[in-house]
């Protein structure tokens, strides 16, 4: 029974050294631009085609240690992140000015986001082709970091 509660006491102290040490690289909000809805058995044949969109919930990019996550409200309105919904992140790409994050979910889905550090904008590319509801949208946003 000891060596459980120690055990138990260890990974919840690594847990919470892990949440403290991430680094929230940018805060956007609002995301707003242009979608392109394919038909579908979800998508209705008015709504097919050239349309705005949007994000109003807050979209975070966060480094922690050498690895990368997105945050954000889900379809049901819970805060989650492309990695605990089963999804990678990769840096592909940063300099002085800018970092660009690469999300790929199962299912063909495919993100990509790039923060500008000087102009605290986020532009978001989302490729859902082989999505549930398929589109593809480009949003952009301002940022906080």
């Amino acid at each position: 029974m000891r060596f459980s509660i120690l055990t138990i006491s260890i990974l919840f102290s690594l847990t919470i050294v892990s949440i403290a040490s991430a680094e929230v690289i940018a805060k956007c909000s609002p995301l707003k631009g242009h979608a392109y809805w394919l038909p579908s058995p979800i998508v209705p044949k008015d709504k097919v085609g050239w349309g705005t969109d949007s994000i109003s919930s807050t979209t975070m990019l966060i480094k922690n240690g050498k690895d990368y996550d997105i945050r954000f409200r889900n379809v049901n309105g819970s805060v989650s992140s492309t990695r605990e919904q089963g999804g990678q992140v990769f840096k592909v790409k940063q300099s002085n000015s800018s970092i660009s994050l690469l999300a790929l979910y199962p299912g063909d889905t495919t993100e990509v986001y790039t923060y500008n550090y000087q102009t605290k904008v986020l532009s978001y590319f989302a490729d859902k082709l082989g999505g549930v509801i398929p589109s593809a949208k480009l949003l952009i946003g301002p940022c906080k970091d």
